[in-house]
């Protein structure tokens, strides 16, 4: 049998929508263990974030990473999973445009949407700049 690939999944500011699809792989999930060792994934694993940090650089085959960088703890995740990782691929709605996170963007003082235009975008932009910058991918293989 041909040598497993390691795999881990990390996510940023999202939606939990990308998580949810993983889980509805259900019995395809047992087909992806044949060829996959899952060595990160808080949603499907019981990890600390402290696990992925002790990760030997470069370790991981593949890493997938969902949801924005908004945050400073978004940042340092998106750089560990960077460095732990052969390939890092960026995948989903909050990764690509900000997803529904950055709506928060839209809401005025009293919690109503103001009218959605291009500019309320622009902290994603910033976080795709971000990522860019750095290395990181952006909806793509690295």
């Amino acid at each position: 049998m041909a040598r497993k690939i390691s795999l881990a999944l990390k996510r940023g500011a999202s939606c939990v929508g990308c998580d949810i699809a993983v889980v509805n792989l259900s019995q395809k999930l047992f087909d992806l263990l044949e060829i996959a060792d899952i060595v990160f994934s808080p949603t499907l694993l019981d990890v600390k974030y402290d696990d992925l940090k002790k990760i030997p650089d470069k370790s991981i085959t593949i890493g997938l990473y969902h949801g924005a960088v908004r945050n400073s703890d978004n940042e340092e995740f998106a750089r560990i999973m960077r460095d732990k990782c052969q390939v890092l691929i960026a995948y989903g709605a909050c990764a690509h445009m900000g997803g529904i996170r950055d709506w928060l963007m839209c809401q005025t003082g009293r919690g109503s949407f103001r009218p959605f235009t291009r500019r309320h975008f622009r902290p994603t932009i910033q976080s795709v700049f971000f990522l860019r910058q750095n290395g990181l991918t952006i909806g793509g293989i690295s």
